[in-house]
């Protein structure tokens, strides 16, 4: 055999021996740390709000007007569904108005701290109501008996069954003729709280302004629970003059708290008021979801609260309000070799009711605020099973 045949099969085997210690590198079996990989870059991510516009008595919206201004966008539109998405929203204040002919609408101003990160999905959202303005009754000198309508959401608390004015003889000056009283219910997104506690109803009296030269007497229902009741509750008929002054009146509960009544001279919206306090703290809530290697990840972080009674009767809330849920998906897309995780983020809030006493009367726990996100990363890995 010649020198030349040793060193061409001398070249072979080192062909060889270079080739399997390649092979040993890529193989399923081998560890893929030593391989350096360029991290996936995550897609775009989906910042929405989404404001959902309903009717305080149940029934749905068919046409509204929303005047919607925030840090990346401001107009005026009409709508004739709901609800209404805003997409690639960015962190700021976003001030939401619904109106409507013929009913009272509500200014909202709801705070997005979207993240920085492009990648993250970002979800909120957002009710706007509006109360259909009840028709104005005729009034006269002569003593007489107002029945105004109910809110009419199947709820229980001030407002969820007819209220009735008492209109002494002489009470209604030369020149009203009538007369419109419209109860709102509190918002538990948004409550006007101050040191009487939380408010419960604001009624809209019309024509604003209207002077009585007899008090008038309101019966409002208000179903507050027994317990409340007995342990002293007091309940207040509210109105905050432009100096801010008030007019405070008390009102009467009746033995079982079904009922209370208040006497006024004037007309003006007023507010009725709890003599027990809601506090909320929020805090936030978080699950992963880890994919297997280079699989997509598709979940859904549902989590649902549930609200107590009195809560419930505060706000004027139907029984069907009692779970509140709120979703957040969290999906991504499979990368060959890279094992994904998603984590998805909820803001909740848990309360306490306290009386005028400090003892407590109700808790709620966990109850979603329908804000949430979802955030993503990919670390390497490699299936052994090749």
């Amino acid at each position: 055999m010649s020198n030349q045949s040793y060193v061409q099969k001398g070249k072979l085997t080192l062909l060889s021996l270079f080739a399997m210690a390649i092979g040993g590198l890529i193989s399923c079996s081998s560890p893929v740390d030593n391989i350096l990989r360029n991290t996936p870059v995550a897609p775009v991510g989906n910042q929405t709000f989404t404001i959902n516009a309903l009717r305080t008595n149940g029934d749905p919206v068919t046409v509204f007007t929303l005047a919607v201004t925030g840090p990346d966008t401001s107009f005026t539109t009409e709508f004739t569904a709901t609800p209404v998405i805003l997409s690639n929203v960015t962190t700021g204040d976003y001030t939401v108005e619904i109106s409507q002919t013929g009913f009272i609408g509500q200014t909202k101003t709801r705070t997005l701290n979207v993240p920085d990160d492009a990648s993250t999905d970002f979800e909120a959202s957002m009710n706007v109501n509006i109360t259909k303005v009840n028709d104005p009754v005729a009034v006269s000198a002569a003593a007489s008996t107002v029945t105004v309508n109910p809110i009419g959401n199947g709820g229980t608390g001030a407002g969820s069954t007819a209220t009735t004015v008492t209109i002494p003889a002489g009470a209604v000056q030369a020149g009203t003729t009538s007369i419109s009283i419209t109860p709102i219910p509190a918002d538990p997104e948004a409550p006007d709280v101050d040191t009487n506690g939380t408010v419960v109803l604001s009624y809209d009296m019309q024509p604003t302004g209207t002077q009585f030269d007899v008090p008038i007497v309101l019966t409002i229902p208000l179903d507050v629970p027994v317990a409340l009741v007995n342990a002293g509750v007091e309940y207040f008929f509210e109105y905050t003059y432009a100096d801010g002054t008030q007019d405070i009146q008390p009102i009467v509960l009746s033995a079982n708290g079904r009922t209370g009544t208040v006497s006024i001279d004037h007309f003006s919206t007023w507010k009725a008021r709890s003599g027990f306090t809601i506090s909320e703290t929020n805090r936030q809530v978080t699950r992963s979801y880890i994919g297997e290697c280079g699989a997509d990840v598709s979940e859904t972080y549902t989590r649902t609260g549930q609200l107590g009674g009195v809560y419930r009767a505060a706000y004027s809330l139907p029984a069907s309000a009692t779970n509140v849920s709120f979703s957040v998906n969290v999906s991504v897309n499979g990368v060959d070799l890279f094992q994904q995780t998603g984590t998805a983020t909820q803001t909740v809030f848990d309360y306490t009711i306290t009386n005028r006493s400090g003892n407590v009367v109700e808790r709620g726990n966990a109850i979603p605020r329908r804000i949430g996100s979802a955030t993503y990363s990919a670390a390497e890995c490699h299936d052994s099973g090749g």
